[in-house]
């Protein structure tokens, strides 16, 4: 994310595991990032 954070026309949108919903690999990943975050933030 910082990589891109200056380049215009670019957001950074955060999900949970409740935005996405249409197939597990991309819940698995969503959940893999929420944990790591959250482990950071300890």
């Amino acid at each position: 994310m910082r990589i891109l954070k200056d380049v215009d026309d670019i957001e950074m949108c955060r999900f949970n595991q409740k935005d996405v919903v249409r197939h597990k690999l991309v819940q698995d990943i969503v959940n893999a990032y929420q944990k790591y975050e959250e482990g950071k933030n300890k």
